[in-house]
Order: structure tokens, then sequence, then C-alpha cells
């Protein structure tokens, strides 16, 4: 049959087909990205890193107040006065005394001599120096100028100390070696007895064991000798600088909780990682992703079978074990609370000037509000509290959500910010106080563990990679969406919020829902 060029199918047809195909490919591809990017566990996610980089910035910005600024110059000057001061002369005696009564050569006597001049060098030097005097500046100048001073009398007693723990360490091999001596002496006497030799041969032997033993003896009188010598240079040397090392240690505390909190918001805020959560590229990895606890010794029986259980719950529930800054057990994401009534004062009289209602939200009650809220971008948050201000003697937080204040009788609900701010600097019965209703805490999935300490904790007995969630809670570990996690609603009230909010429905083919709250 001859060769032509036609085809069975007809290539228009076959292109088009192709065409058609591949858009629709195309389109199913774009369309499982989008759908993948607002998946909802991402949202909370989303969210949860929201409100860890707000609370970041606002416990940085507490440390940013006149008040942390005075307690850092306190600590600051608390060190300060410790270098200025003085080392006890009675000290200095008791260590010179002590090393001299060592009888260790050349060296221990060297560097006892520089010791007692160094400690002159630094008392001529603080002849003039005020240690009560107020000004911090003049306290600090005063410090880096006599730091290298007193420096150099620690090295020197330093110094001292590593000399008599040469002699010391000398003395200990000297020891060792005459051990070995004495063994093998022993050894030849045991056999100078198994031989049965004569008695004036064994007599030899164990006279030079004796004398192997004394020299022994000897040898280790003189280590236990420079080991307590050295041992009480250390104290002295160790007392002198207490008070030093003490203010040292408390300054550093105070400043690594500052410290930690803009390490942790610099890596919540790099630049890659906002690039990571764009939409298509946060589908191939991190840092939205999927967390499980994988517990292959906490099985499940399913289907007459035990399978190793695996809770993905955290991945929803980011800050179930995060604590506090400088705490193990204290939760960072308190879980919300019932409403509270705050009473806060009001000044006597309506302030002359200042149309900026923040600004003057601040002069009035010394608080700031957000310019939205967190977890309902119509909540009134309160972003900042002054330390020591009206609103701090009221006992008003930062995070804290206001929903109502009272005015003219009535318990006025707030619906946005410029509502509160109306309330607060104009609508105001000046010289009164103004009652408001505040909403604290943080609701599921965001509020970390309540009970730390006893469960979910890093430092806890029942650690969160250990149990997981649902060997206590139920529910099914495996789910990633609320309506299949198997929740439980607290009375029909909150199943029907649920049902409209989040598609729940009573999954019957589970057979163990989670526990609803009045049971947890």
């Amino acid at each position: 049959m001859p060769a032509t060029e036609e085809t069975r199918l007809d290539t228009r047809l076959l292109n088009l087909v192709f065409g058609i195909v591949s858009i629709g490919m195309f389109v199913s591809t774009i369309w499982l990205l989008v759908a993948d990017h607002s998946r909802k566990w991402k949202d909370y996610q989303r969210k949860f890193q929201e409100i860890e980089n707000w609370t970041l910035v606002s416990r940085d910005n507490e440390q940013k107040t006149e008040l942390y600024t005075l307690q850092e110059t306190a600590l600051q000057a608390a060190l300060n006065r410790s270098v200025v001061a003085l080392p006890p002369q009675a000290s200095i005696d008791a260590f010179v005394s002590q090393a001299s009564n060592f009888a260790g050569g050349d060296e221990v006597e060297s560097q006892v001599s520089a010791v007692k001049t160094a400690y002159q060098s630094l008392q001529d030097a603080l002849v003039d120096v005020d240690v009560s005097h107020e000004d911090d500046q003049q306290l600090q100048r005063q410090a880096n100028t006599l730091l290298p001073l007193r420096e150099d009398l620690f090295a020197d007693m330093d110094a001292a100390i590593a000399a008599v723990k040469f002699l010391e360490d000398n003395t200990a091999s000297k020891r060792k070696f005459r051990r070995a001596d004495l063994d093998a002496a022993k050894s030849k006497y045991d056999l100078a007895v198994r031989d049965a030799k004569s008695g004036a041969e064994k007599k030899k032997v164990r006279q030079s064991v004796a004398a192997i033993e004394e020299d022994v003896a000897g040898i280790s009188s003189r280590y236990e000798a420079a080991n307590e010598h050295r041992k009480a240079l250390e104290r002295i040397r160790k007392d002198l600088q207490a008070e030093e090392k003490e203010a040292e240690k408390r300054l550093a505390e105070f400043r690594s909780t500052r410290d930690q909190l803009q390490r942790s918001l610099a890596d919540n805020t790099a630049f890659g990682r906002g690039l990571l959560e764009l939409p298509i590229i946060d589908a191939f990895g991190r840092p939205l992703k999927i967390d499980q606890v994988w517990l292959p010794n906490l099985t499940l029986n399913n289907n007459f079978r035990d399978v190793a259980r695996f809770d993905r719950c955290v991945t929803c529930h980011q800050g179930i074990e995060t604590t506090a800054p400088g705490s193990a057990t204290v939760p960072s994401f308190p879980q919300q609370q019932p409403t509270v009534s705050l009473a806060m004062q009001t000044p006597d009289a309506a302030p002359e000037s200042g149309s900026d209602d923040a600004v003057t939200t601040q002069s009035l009650y010394g608080f700031e509000l957000s310019e939205h809220g967190l977890v309902l971008r119509t909540d009134v948050l309160v972003e900042f509290v002054w330390p020591r201000s009206v609103a701090a003697k009221a006992g008003l937080e930062a995070g804290d959500v206001i929903t109502h204040i009272r005015v003219g009788g009535r318990n006025e609900k707030l619906v946005s910010r410029s509502d509160a701010l109306r309330y607060l600097t104009r609508q105001v019965s000046w010289g009164e106080s103004i009652e408001l209703t505040i909403r604290r805490g943080y609701p599921h999935p965001y509020s970390s563990h309540p009970r730390l300490d006893l469960f979910v904790g890093s430092m806890s007995p029942h650690k969160k990679q250990e149990m997981g969630c649902t060997i206590c809670h139920e529910g099914q570990g495996s789910a990633t969406e609320f309506k299949w996690a198997s929740h439980t609603p607290n009375d029909p009230q909150q199943a029907e919020r649920w049902r409209k909010e989040y598609g729940w429905f009573d999954n019957h083919h589970w057979v163990l829902p989670m526990q609803p709250h009045r049971f947890v």
C-alpha cells in the first residue's frame, strides 16, 4: 500500500483537542495551587504569625519605656559601684598570707608581689573617686577608668593561683609515678614470698616497700597541702568579685529578655520568610506546613487493629506549647477569659488642645489603641499601656480587647476604633471614672495550653512530642479541617454557630469524638 501524508485523524482536530486539554490542565493546576494556598489551616497559621509578631513588638515596646530605662540604669549603676569599690584590705591580706605560707618557690612569691603592687595601684587611683556619687555618667566614666586596674589585680591573683596549681599538678604527677614504684615493690615482695626466698631477702624487699610508702605519704601530704592552699586562694578570689559578678548577672538577665524578643521578631519578619508564603511558592514546602506528632507507642484501635496514633492538632494550634519569655510554664498566649469590667479615672478637666486622638488617648490615660484588631479586624485592641499610668493602675494590659464603654448610663458596644476614641476623648464626663468592659486572652486555636507545667510543655511530664493531644482530648487527630476533627460543641447554641461558621457536623463514623469544653 503506498505511503501518504494523510493521518487517520485530522491534524487540526488533534491540535485543537491538545490545546483545549492543555488549557484545562493549566487551569486545573492554577486552581489546585489556589485551593492549596487558601486551605483553612494555613489561614490559622498566618493569623497566629500575625498575633505572635504583634505580641513580640508589644513586649519590645514595653522595654523602650522610661521605666525600663530607669531599671537598666539602676542595674548598670549597681555594677559600676561594685567596680569602683576598693576590695577589702583584709581579704587581700588573707590572700597574700595564704599564698606566702605555701612553700611554692620563686614563682609563687613573684606573683604574690605582683598582687601587692596591683592592689596599691588600685588603691592610689581610688583616692579621688566618690563611690556614692549620684551622677550615673560620671560613675560610668570612673568605672571605665578603674576597670583595667581592677582587672590587673584579679589577673595577678589568678596567676598566683595558677602557680600554686602548677606545683600541685607536679606533686600529683610525682605521687602517681611513686605509687607505680610502690606497686612494683609490693609485687616483688609477693614474688619473694611465692618463691620462698630467704628471710634476709624478704626483709630487704619489705624495707624497700616501707621506704617507698613513706615517700608516697610525704608526697601525698604535700599534694593535699597544695590542693588546700589553692582552694583557699580561689575562695578568697571568688568572694572579692562576688558582688560584681552578681551585678553583671542581674544586668545580663534583664537585657537578655529584650535581646531574645528582638531575635525572635527578626526571625519571624525575615524577608525570605514572606517570600516563601506567597501563593504557588508556599505549595512547595515551608514555612506553612502540616505539623504532626507521630506516636507509635500510643496506639489507636481502628477496626479491630491497633495502629500508631498521629496527631495533626498542632497544625492549627500553633501556640499550644509556647511559653512567656523567661518562663518554662507560663503560657505566652493565655486562653480567653470571661469579660471583666475596669474603672478608669478621667482627668478633672478636658484637655485644652490636641487634635490627634491617639496622642490624646496616651496623654489622658497612658495607653494606645492598635489600628486594628488581631483575631477580628474590628476588635478595639489595646496596643500598649505605659507603666504607672492611669490605665495601668486601672488594670488595663496590652492585648486587652475593649468591647463596651459605659456612657451616660448606657453600656455602649464598640464596633470600631473610632467609636472607642470618641467615647474616650470627646464624649467624656470629665472628673468621673469610665467603666470599660474588656476581653482578655486568645480564643482557640491561638491560645496556649493553660497548664504547661503538667501538660504539653517542654518541662512537663507529658510533653507534646511524647503524648500528643488526642490521648487526653480524643477527636480525629489526622484531620486538618475543623469539621473533620470531631470537635464536640458545649451546647446547642455553639453547635449551630459552628455549622454556620465551619460547616461542622456530627461525624458518626468516628467513634471517639473530642471532649466538650465543659468536661475538659
